[in-house]
């Protein structure tokens, strides 16, 4: 039987609080375009009093992985299937700018779980600042995912991944033409199960998230709203598929065909010719959120 220690539950009842705080101030808030440097002084005020002033049991449990998953993940996913069922276009653009962060965290940081593993300490300062700048970056107040998208992505990354994005595009049309064939497809599959179960991993979350990140940034860059829509849909339910092969490769790691089926299942969300997102969406992500409602 497993058991869960009150300051695991105390914490987990702190975070949802807090994410509930945060649906509050964005209800009640228009996102301030991370404008104004006194929000962003209060905010790391705030933050560094909760990291050193919360007592060791519950600190511990609030910054940690569950802690980190609930806020840069759980609820963004939530509120961008709101955002998608909403006939608004700015909610949409906005937690796509949140992703675009979100993500160019989460795979430049994939070497830091190794660290983590050696040494418990850094593991614990990572998830402290892993946790305070995912709710840095969707706190209307703050609002770190505009500013983040206005003074990195659109000067400097927009420019270098609208060409790459363009060709990965038609790379990966070709891929999935190639793979078709059954003569070509086995043999992609031979080499790929080959490969030692971290080297897979990478590849499939590379496969997932390098693309993905640079059509998003073409996206958010142009006018209409649409895009945003597609790419903010894909995230959604990439994100959904990330956590949950999380969770399962703990246990599976090691099966044949375990990674193939999160890099094929990747592939069939991202790609317009499936629209596999757009019907994973309606099917499964707004019946289990509860907003069928919305939706019509």
């Amino acid at each position: 039987m497993v058991s869960i220690s009150l300051e695991t539950v105390l914490a987990i009842v702190v975070v949802i609080a807090l994410a509930i705080l945060i649906v509050h101030l964005q209800r009640k808030f228009p996102r301030s375009g991370g404008r104004e440097p006194f929000s962003h002084l209060i905010y790391m005020v705030s933050i560094t009093i909760t990291i050193f002033g919360i007592p060791d049991p519950v600190h511990s449990s609030i910054f940690s992985p569950l802690g980190v998953t609930i806020i840069g993940t759980i609820f963004p996913l939530y509120e961008s299937i709101r955002a998608i069922c909403s006939p608004e276009e700015s909610d949409d653009k906005a937690w796509l700018q949140y992703w675009l962060a979100q993500s160019a965290i989460f795979y430049s940081t994939e070497w830091v779980g190794d660290i983590n593993e050696r040494d418990e300490e850094w593991q614990l300062r990572w998830h402290e600042f892993e946790f305070a700048f995912f709710l840095w970056l969707q706190c209307p107040l703050t609002d770190g995912a505009s500013l983040v998208y206005d003074f990195v992505m659109e000067p400097f990354v927009s420019p270098l991944v609208k060409p790459a994005a363009k060709r990965m595009g038609e790379g990966l049309q070709n891929l999935v033409m190639m793979m078709i064939n059954l003569t070509h497809l086995w043999v992609l599959w031979f080499v790929f199960v080959l490969l030692p179960a971290p080297l897979k991993r990478f590849a499939t979350v590379s496969v997932g998230v390098v693309y993905p990140f640079c059509a998003s940034v073409v996206a958010a860059t142009t006018p209409t709203g649409m895009d945003d829509t597609f790419w903010l849909t894909y995230w959604s339910c990439y994100g959904v598929l990330f956590f949950s092969m999380d969770i399962l490769e703990i246990y599976l790691a090691r099966v044949p065909g375990f990674y193939t089926f999160v890099l094929l299942s990747s592939v069939y969300l991202m790609l317009p010719m499936f629209n596999g997102a757009e019907k994973m969406f309606r099917k499964v992500l707004v019946p289990l959120a509860g907003l069928k409602e919305m939706l019509l």
